[in-house]
This record gives C-alpha cells, sequence and structure tokens, in this order.
C-alpha cells in the first residue's frame, strides 16, 4: 500500500523527476484534458475525485515516508491545480481551447504556484498536511483563470 501512495502522491511518479518535479507533473495532467474538455459533468466529478484521493494519498505518503508537510515530489497537488485550470478556462470563459489557450493555462497556473502570490501564501504558511497541499495550487488555478480571463476580456474590449 505504502508504494500505491506514491504512486499518487507522486502522479505515476511523474513527481520523481530530478528538476522541476512541480512542472513535470503539470505536463503529466494533460492525456487527461481531452476527457475533461470534452464532458463537462465529468471533468468536474474527475477533478473533485483527484482533489479527495490527493487529500487521501498525500496524508498517507507524508506518514508512510516521514518527509516534509509539502514534499516536492508530490505532485498530485498540481494536476489538480492544471486541470482545475483548464476547466474554468473552458467552462465558464466558454473559450475553446486550443494549444495557444492551453499554453496560457500551463504558463499561467505554474506561474502562480511557483511564485505563490497573496492569498497562497497565507495558505502555504498557515494550513499544514495534505488540505494545505492541495489548497494552494486550487487557489492558484483560480488565480491563473482570473488572469487569463482578464487577458480576454481586455482583449474584446480593445477589439470591440
Amino acid at each position: 500500500m505504502k508504494f500505491f501512495h506514491k504512486l499518487i502522491s507522486t502522479w505515476w511518479l511523474s513527481g520523481t523527476a530530478r528538476k522541476m518535479p512541480g512542472t513535470v507533473g503539470s505536463l503529466a495532467s494533460y492525456p487527461i484534458v481531452p476527457i475533461v474538455l470534452n464532458n463537462r459533468i465529468l471533468g468536474a466529478v474527475i477533478i473533485l475525485f483527484l482533489f479527495l484521493v490527493g487529500l487521501w494519498s498525500i496524508g498517507n505518503y507524508i506518514k508512510h515516508y516521514r518527509t516534509s508537510h509539502d514534499p516536492k515530489e508530490v505532485v498530485i497537488d498540481e494536476v489538480v491545480g492544471q486541470l482545475l485550470t483548464i476547466f474554468l478556462v473552458s467552462v465558464l470563459l466558454n473559450l475553446e481551447m486550443n494549444s495557444s489557450l492551453l499554453m496560457l493555462c500551463f504558463f499561467s497556473f505554474r506561474f502562480f504556484d511557483i511564485i505563490k502570490t497573496w492569498p497562497i501564501n497565507l495558505i502555504d504558511r498557515n494550513i499544514k498536511g495534505p488540505l494545505g497541499v492541495m489548497l494552494d495550487d486550487i487557489i492558484a488555478a483560480i488565480l491563473a483563470y482570473v488572469l487569463i480571463g482578464a487577458f480576454y476580456c481586455s482583449l474584446s474590449l480593445y477589439a470591440g
């Protein structure tokens, strides 16, 4: 069971990459993107399921491997955050996803996940354990969505 928690928490070991494990983990979420985009209900269920499984798995991973509260190899949170960013942009902005927009989602999410602006830094400092690990990426996804929304809104104002 210990290795099972490692597989889930590190998103099939993608988080064990020597360099930039969070970025590798975010990229490793992309095989699921077509499923999330093709069925909104199933997409929401997948994201919620991965969030809940991530909470369970991270807690067990930290306990079994005796690591810090937010080990760098744990990337299930990046997977959930990346998928949530894409889902929010697709559904709430009602934008047709293409490779450029997917790249914008990727880089926007990674930007907020790495720099940890307010309120991400508050969560990162004050909420420990699996919930803190997952929540900072959820907030990064929401901020990435807001940034992309503002960008597209300003484009439409400028064009119109």
